[in-house]
């Protein structure tokens, strides 16, 4: 988890990652959680927190970021779109046990 603290040492945004082994010596760094403080939105908060995630998945090994968005994020689709991450028309299925 990753954590960005403002200068009231506030937790102003969050980052939960996870390394995800491929089935060829392959890994990849799986973005499960990540979101900002609606009061410091617009103010770079986000893209520090989501360069620190690229720093650690590179130091990690990790060759991808995946993560899923759920629909009606416009704002956070337009957010990763100018990271420019590729946004695939794709279904997410979920099965609890």
């Amino acid at each position: 988890m990753l954590l960005a603290i403002d200068d009231n040492n506030r937790i102003v945004g969050i980052a939960t990652l996870s390394i995800i082994m491929g089935p060829i010596v392959r890994k990849n760094a799986y973005l499960e959680d990540f979101v900002t403080d609606e009061s410091v939105r617009g103010q770079g908060v986000g893209g520090k927190l989501w360069d620190a995630m690229l720093a650690w998945a590179a130091e990690k090994g990790c060759k991808e970021l995946n993560f899923t968005s759920g629909k009606g994020r416009e704002e956070a689709w337009r957010f990763y779109q100018n990271k420019g991450s590729e946004i695939y028309d794709t279904n997410f299925f979920k099965k609890n046990i």
